[in-house]
């Protein structure tokens, strides 16, 4: 069963997928194209428009791991993996310089819960 989470922690989380949401490139649905995906796939680390996260949650947990960005919980992790796949596709073709405040607030984070 799910361990529960506190407000703070809640509104934490949503702040960091916030601030990925605005990494260049995830303003845009990654299959679609479509504006303002509110979707993503952790697994993928991809953001996606509410059509084709359907999409994706037919496909199976094995292939996409699909949560709504404001609606579902996501736990740290969930996040970290999100960010550390976007970071690794992105790499060869973007300097992010956005990146540097969401990786130290990430790691702040979880320095924080392992205490």
């Amino acid at each position: 069963m799910r361990e529960q989470q506190s407000k703070s922690t809640q509104v934490k989380h949503e702040r960091m997928l916030n601030d990925l949401f605005k990494l260049p490139g995830n303003d845009r649905c990654a299959d679609c194209t479509a504006k303002n995906p509110r979707w993503a796939s952790y697994s993928l680390g991809v953001f996606l428009c509410i059509r084709c996260a359907s999409l994706h949650r037919k496909m199976g947990t094995h292939i996409s791991k699909v949560k709504s960005v404001s609606m579902d919980r996501w736990t740290l992790q969930e996040i970290q993996v999100s960010f550390f796949i976007f970071l690794k596709k992105k790499k060869k073709i973007v300097s992010l310089p956005q990146t540097a405040k969401l990786r130290k607030n990430i790691f702040i984070a979880h320095d924080k819960i392992r205490r």
